[in-house]
């Protein structure tokens, strides 16, 4: 498979609302032995992240763009159906997303590429309050907790809930995991806000998710001290003005 080929020609049939050659297309790529999880690694994702940043810059109109997500979002829930289900490893994430479509959309790609390595995943999307995640947490007791493709304006939300798991000394070693949208391009925001890892892209969250040291996780908690609120204010300002 060409990859810089698919991309192309699967995101310019999907801007034109084709509903049928895009699922026909899709359907072509699976030869060769490629995996439907290769497929949304290589394809799916990086068409989603240039769904997003041609939108914010007004390089496809609303139509195209309503096109595209609707028609994309249809392929993805259909597509985990070919996913190759690994043996369950006993282990359970929490993921949350940010509010648009594209960054639900990212969200539950990854929840069902993270859900076919093994994991037991619960998937909330956008929109949850921070006392809901923390009660959720607390609930499940999960292995860890990612927020993926989050806006620039769910950062202080997404600070202040990882200051309160901090100041109750709640959930210690549950690592808090930021990825996609705002993170991929405001490099060290992450280590800012007091996230225990980040990752660019779904391979990366499936990386971070099998080797974070949750000892390191507990340490850091306990051990950190918390940024001011002036200093963090100016830091979250000056990368979202940034990305």
């Amino acid at each position: 498979m060409n990859t810089e080929h698919a991309i192309e020609r699967l995101f310019n049939t999907l801007l034109t609302g084709d509903r049928q050659a895009a699922r026909q297309f899709c359907l072509s790529l699976r030869t060769g032995g490629i995996t439907c999880e290769e497929i949304s690694h290589n394809v799916y994702w990086p068409i989603l992240s240039m769904l997003y940043q041609q939108r914010k810059s007004d390089q496809i109109s609303t139509l195209a763009f309503n096109y595209a997500t609707r028609l994309m979002r249809s392929i993805v829930d259909g597509w985990r159906a070919g996913y190759t289900h690994g043996p369950r490893n006993g282990k359970t994430v929490l993921v949350y997303a940010g509010e648009g479509e594209v960054e639900d959309m990212s969200a539950q790609l990854v929840a069902d590429l993270v859900e076919s390595a093994g994991w037991t995943v619960q998937f909330a999307g956008g929109g949850i309050a921070s006392d809901e995640i923390i009660n959720e947490a607390g609930t499940l007791r999960p292995d860890a907790l990612v927020v993926w493709a989050p806006l620039g304006a769910n950062v202080p939300a997404i600070r202040d809930l990882i200051d309160t798991l901090r100041t109750r000394g709640a959930y210690s070693d549950m690592p808090v995991i930021c990825g996609g949208g705002i993170f991929c391009r405001a490099e060290g925001l992450a280590t800012e806000i007091g996230a225990d890892a980040n990752a660019t892209t779904p391979g990366a969250l499936l990386h971070e998710l099998e080797h974070i040291n949750t000892a390191a996780v507990a340490n850091r908690r306990t051990n950190t001290a918390l940024p001011t609120n002036a200093a963090r204010r100016q830091r979250i300002q000056q990368q979202r003005a940034a990305a």
